[in-house]
């Protein structure tokens, strides 16, 4: 293989890199700039922050159950809003499965608009 053909290949397909992993992010960018010459933009993930920041409130909100005695019959370990939030996703979509139109039906009957 060719190295100018090569290198010139991956610099058209490279556009950014992104990576859970910071430190590894940050090393190809480095690798990739000394070895090829190439100035890509370094992303981080936002998807750890969002995510601590929903256990955050289930703990908040578990508490919160536990404290004024709420319970619930919807099913799951969580408190009772993420339990209803998931049972109500369940119902309209779960891998190509669910009730689409069963779940517009019931938002329908609870004076609900559909496209909430």
């Amino acid at each position: 293989v060719d190295y100018l053909l090569a290198k010139s290949s991956i610099i058209k397909h490279l556009k950014n890199p992104l990576s859970d992993r910071v430190a590894v992010n940050h090393c190809v960018v480095q690798q990739l700039k000394t070895a090829f010459e190439i100035e890509l933009l370094e992303l981080k993930c936002s998807i750890h922050p969002l995510d601590g920041i929903a256990k955050k409130c289930t703990n908040i909100l578990k508490e919160y159950d536990n404290h004024n005695n709420i319970t619930s019959d919807t099913f799951g370990r969580d408190c009772c809003a993420v339990n209803f939030i998931i049972a109500m996703k369940k119902m309209r979509f779960k891998q190509s499965k669910g009730d689409p139109s069963g779940f517009k039906q019931f938002l329908r009957q609870n004076n609900i608009k559909p496209s909430i």
